[in-house]
């Protein structure tokens, strides 16, 4: 399925910003001084990179569903080429 190499690069991009928005986050919260237990620490990184995990399964999930549909319209015999250079 070729039409999943297009989604390699976005990907990989994404992963640069779930790590930023993590970072950003951690900063914030320490910036604020509500990192100060180890209690506090445990909570707001355990929740960080939860909410980071569930950010990345929704938006692989959907580059999925876009790869599929590719896949599915160029198997019907459907201009691909149209739809993905209408894309980008």
């Amino acid at each position: 399925m070729q039409e999943a190499l297009v989604l390699i690069p976005p990907l990989l991009g994404l992963k640069g910003n779930l790590e930023m928005t993590l970072a950003s986050r951690l900063g914030t919260w320490t910036n604020l001084g509500l990192l100060k237990t180890r209690k506090q620490q445990f909570k707001i990184f355990i929740s960080s990179v939860a909410l980071d995990q569930a950010q990345a399964i929704i938006v692989a999930f959907l580059a999925a569903i876009i790869a599929s549909v590719i896949y599915k319209l160029g198997a019907s015999g459907e201009s691909v080429r149209g739809l993905s250079s209408s894309l980008s």
